[in-house]
């Protein structure tokens, strides 16, 4: 029987393409991390500091699928995050909400 660990393996393996290594995306492996048992983990300060963030800083969780399997996971701060989804979606918004004139 497999373990986890090799399942994921194997479906990594068989997953040809992931939405978020996309050219030019600049991926890169800034730290490997251990879970702990409550499911708790420690960013690297020069990370925290990078991201500037400190504690007590919301983090969003964004997720890449393969079909209905989570290839991966990054984290945001929620703030730049939320600054992103304005600036993208609040024209459409504003668009929305003009009043329209009957002719």
């Amino acid at each position: 029987m497999r373990t986890k660990k090799q399942e994921r393996m194997k479906t990594a393996k068989t997953q040809s393409h992931c939405a978020c290594t996309c050219p030019g995306t600049g991926v890169r492996v800034d730290a490997v991390v251990t879970l702990g048992s409550r499911g708790e983990f420690v960013l690297p300060k020069e990370v925290r500091s990078a991201l500037g963030i400190e504690t007590g800083s919301r983090l969003a969780v964004l997720t890449c699928t393969t079909g209905a399997a989570i290839c991966c996971a990054c984290l945001v701060p929620a703030d730049v995050l939320e600054t992103k989804m304005r600036e993208v979606l609040g024209p459409f918004f504003e668009t929305l909400m003009r009043p329209t004139v009957a002719g």
